[in-house]
C-alpha cells in the first residue's frame, strides 16, 4: 500500500485533499497522522497480504488490523505451541485440516491487530495475552479485558482465502467498516 493510499483514505475522514495530508510514525513505526489535526482524534492501521490492503480508521480509540492469507504454512501445532498461550495451542492441535488452519489464522490475525494497536507490533510476545477462542468462529464483535484494558475485535473475510481482524480500544457495542477492493500494486 503505498503512503498516497492512505493519505487518499484518511482525507476523505479528514475532510481535505490527500495532498494536505500528512504522516509519521510512532516509537516503533507505526504511522501516525502528523497534520491536519482533526477536532477529535483519528486513529489509524494498515495492513498488507498480497495485492490487498485494509486501512481501519478509528475516531474512538487506538485500532489495529491485520489481513492474512490462509495458506499451508507447516507445523501449525509447533509454531502455535511456539507462539500463542498453551491454551490457544491445544484448542488448535484438537482441530483437523481446514479448522485448524482457519482456528490458526484467526488467533494470529487477533494478536497481531492487536499489537498494532499497541504500535509495538511483534515485540509484543504473542503468548502473553489472548482472546477468547470463542472469537475465532464468530463474525461479530467480541470484548476482552487485556492486561486490565477492554477491546473490542471483529473478526472478518474481506476476499475469500483471506482472514482479517480488526481490533480497537475500548468496550464498543458495534464496529462499522467499509471495504473498498482495490488492487494494489507493490514490487515483490
Amino acid at each position: 500500500m503505498s503512503k498516497p493510499a492512505v493519505c487518499s483514505a484518511l482525507s476523505d475522514y479528514l475532510g481535505c485533499g490527500p495532498d494536505d495530508v500528512r504522516l509519521g510514525s510512532g516509537h516503533f513505526g507505526k504511522p501516525k497522522l502528523l497534520e491536519p489535526r482533526p477536532e477529535q482524534p483519528l486513529e489509524f492501521s494498515v495492513s498488507r497480504c498480497d495485492d490487498h490492503c485494509l486501512i481501519a480508521v478509528s475516531l474512538g480509540g487506538v485500532v489495529g488490523v491485520d489481513l492474512e492469507r490462509r495458506r499451508l504454512i507447516g507445523d501449525i501445532d509447533r509454531i502455535a505451541s511456539v507462539y500463542f498461550t498453551p491454551a490457544e495451542a491445544r484448542t488448535i492441535a484438537g482441530l483437523q485440516d481446514d479448522q485448524k488452519l482457519d482456528a490458526f489464522f484467526a488467533c494470529w490475525t487477533s494478536k497481531e491487530a492487536y499489537t498494532k494497536a499497541l504500535g509495538t507490533g511483534l515485540l509484543t510476545p504473542l503468548d502473553m495475552f489472548a482472546f477468547p477462542t470463542s472469537s475465532w468462529n464468530a463474525s461479530s464483535n467480541t470484548r476482552a479485558t487485556i492486561h486490565g484494558r477492554e477491546w473490542t475485535l471483529s473478526r472478518f473475510e474481506p476476499w475469500p482465502g483471506y482472514t482479517a481482524a480488526v481490533v480497537v480500544a475500548g468496550r464498543l457495542s458495534h464496529l462499522k467498516f467499509h471495504i473498498k477492493d482495490e488492487c494494489v500494486n507493490h514490487p515483490r
